[in-house]
């Protein structure tokens, strides 16, 4: 079950992500359209179309827009007129109003819940969830949009993924979107849509994607196409490279163009760059390996908030994604720091095969349009 959002009102709060259409206008029928993903992300605003055709899903168009600094604070919106103009240029290239779009991970709450028995249902387990929120998170139920992915799309272990995200972060959101023409057919946390993007329903394993934007990065542990916890650190892209033009005393587009070029492959020319950036890829490494160290000894908690001793199934591999994830070496570095396979990620992966079909979107700009490809894939 998808989280999907559906009311601009205060009555939403406490609601399922998932149980109804939008109130403003009934789902309209637009099997002939195609999906469009919306991302907003700290940097950008980023939007892409999939299209059902006799040969399969194809990409149809895609664009980003910047956004300068300042536009976000906290994972709220404090520029909501700069907001507004991105999202109505990109009204006015796409050809309908009705969109999938996203939520910001770093202020939402994904956890997993083990289940004590597969014959629970539904709405009793929405209700346990609810009433023991607050023993999950620090947020109330009254507060808060919650979105809840049953046991049997995440065998084969018995449990469950929890969403909640604030009602008045949902609200803004939809008011952005309403003001610039655009009507979501749902709002649902990136990392969902990230994780849609490129588990594929079924897998039994568990995988770290790590979304690497200019500002922050967020870490997503998924399995079976659904996201089980994720959480967000201060480290990014744009951190790279202020800290290469401070050791080189040089101004940031230079820096940023080194950056680019030498990433952490050490050669005899660029030796203090690849250490400058290696020192401060350590911060990214030890925060994985902390995170993946309690994922791998801490059991999921019941609903009810109780934690179980066991630990959970490890992570057996690890995905890059976001306009950050192609500093050059940047994979093999994580592989032999973590001990785990990392490569970047394919994100067509539930889209269609690279062998049969190639997009126009070359493969190092897809990187950062990961979430609007799992969002448009909600559309689908």
């Amino acid at each position: 079950m998808a989280a999907t959002v559906l009311t601009h009102t205060p009555a939403l709060r406490g609601a399922s992500l998932g149980d109804r259409i939008l109130d403003w206008f009934p789902a309209p029928k637009l099997l002939a359209l195609p999906a469009i993903g919306i991302d907003i992300s700290e940097s950008a605003v980023r939007y892409i179309e999939l299209c059902r055709t006799a040969a399969g899903v194809r990409l149809g168009s895609f664009g980003d827009i910047a956004l300068g600094a300042g536009t976000f604070q906290s994972g709220g919106i404090a520029d909501r007129a700069r907001v507004v103009d991105a999202l109505r240029r990109v009204r006015s290239v796409i050809r309908t109003p009705y969109v999938w779009a996203s939520l910001p991970t770093e202020r939402a709450y994904i956890f997993e819940v083990a289940l004590p028995s597969r014959t629970i249902g539904y709405a009793d387990l929405r209700r346990t969830i609810e009433f023991h929120l607050e023993e999950h998170v620090p947020l109330a139920s009254r507060d808060a949009i919650i979105d809840v992915v049953t046991a049997d799309l995440l065998a084969p272990l018995a449990g469950a993924a929890v969403v909640a995200v604030p009602a008045t972060l949902a609200e803004e959101y939809l008011g952005v979107f309403h003001e610039s023409g655009l009507r979501p057919l749902s709002l649902e946390v990136a990392a969902e849509a990230v994780a849609r993007a490129l588990v594929v329903p079924g897998d039994a394993e568990t995988v770290l994607i790590l979304r690497m934007g200019s500002d922050r990065t967020s870490l997503i542990f998924a399995r079976s196409a659904v996201a089980l916890f994720a959480s967000t650190i201060e480290f990014g892209g744009a951190a790279l490279t202020a800290a290469l033009a401070h050791e080189l005393g040089i101004v940031v587009d230079e820096a940023e163009r080194l950056k680019r070029e030498s990433g952490l492959i050490a050669s005899a020319e660029n030796k203090r760059i690849s250490t400058t950036l290696g020192e401060h890829v350590g911060v990214l490494v030890k925060e994985v390996a902390r995170y993946i160290g309690y994922w791998s000894t801490h059991g999921a908690e019941t609903p009810s908030g109780e934690a179980l001793k066991a630990g959970r199934q490890g992570v057996s591999r690890v995905y890059l994604c976001g306009g950050g994830a192609n500093l050059r070496g940047l994979a093999s570095h994580l592989s032999s720091a973590l001990a785990l396979p990392v490569s970047l990620a394919d994100v067509w992966t539930s889209c269609f095969s690279l062998d049969e079909y190639i997009p126009t979107l070359p493969r190092h700009e897809s990187l950062a349009y990961c979430a609007a490809v799992g969002l448009a894939l909600r559309g689908l």
